[in-house]
């Protein structure tokens, strides 16, 4: 059986869309991929007074 590996990698520009992206990999995996899996890794750190406003 073909097996298929993606790796998208970037620097997130809106943390709040990262939802939207991880349902819409479950929602597509389910209609093209059996026995799929999904790995997420994210690097993220913040310090006080360091938070820029957008």
């Amino acid at each position: 059986m073909p097996e298929a590996t993606f790796n998208i990698t970037g620097n997130i520009a809106d943390f709040t869309r990262l939802d939207n992206l991880y349902k819409s990999l479950i929602r597509e995996s389910d209609k093209l991929l059996s026995q799929w899996e999904i790995k997420i890794s994210v690097v993220y750190s913040e310090k006080q007074g360091e938070v820029k406003a957008t």
